[in-house]
């Protein structure tokens, strides 16, 4: 595309022809599109797939706002089913249909915060969870990085790579962060 596209990832993927078969890589290319992924509260079944089946958002990189603070290139979203529950207050939401959120980057300080899309190296992001609710993250590195879902018990699994997306590397020496992002599963 080369304007504000609207891509929506499935909840689900065809097996693999091959075990060597990779993940679908996608593109938004001009524009600041929007990559929306299923529901994320730990019931999408795309979560279970190999490193290779996942896909690849691949122009997606980071970029510094007017403020100086964090952003992206594109837009993130999921969808929130019905009866999920809402972060802030622990109730479950409604029986109407899903909601569409989009969170906001921010650093590490954003882990537990479902508003926020935190970007920071894998052990800033683990060491910041609690008992929370799932929640997208990036775990960012020099060498790539990796949207990744949080989860209670200091839990991590990853949704897609993001080849194009880099520390720079003052920041990534400060923060004390590995080269990229190369596990599908943490605990």
């Amino acid at each position: 595309g080369d304007g504000e596209d609207w891509l929506e990832l499935p909840s689900w993927l065809p097996p693999a022809a091959s075990p060597n078969q990779r993940g679908t890589e996608l593109r938004g290319d001009g524009g600041r599109d929007l990559f929306v992924l299923p529901d994320v509260d730990g019931s999408w079944p795309g979560l279970a797939l190999a490193a290779a089946r996942q896909p690849s958002l691949a122009d997606l990189t980071l970029v510094e706002t007017q403020g100086g603070g964090l952003g992206l290139s594109d837009r993130l979203a999921y969808w929130q089913r019905p009866g999920a529950r809402v972060p802030a207050s622990g109730a479950l939401a409604g029986n109407g249909p899903a909601s569409l959120l989009e969170p906001n980057p921010s650093g590490a300080e954003g882990v537990g915060d479902i508003r926020c899309l935190p970007i920071a190296p894998l052990e800033q992001l683990l060491a910041g969870i609690g008992a929370t609710t799932p929640q997208l993250a990036i775990a960012a590195g020099t060498g790539g990085s990796a949207l990744v879902l949080l989860g209670p018990g200091h839990t991590c699994q990853e949704l897609a790579s993001l080849p194009s997306l880099r520390l720079p590397e003052q920041a990534a020496e400060a923060a004390g962060a590995a080269t990229g992002f190369g596990s599908t599963q943490h605990a």
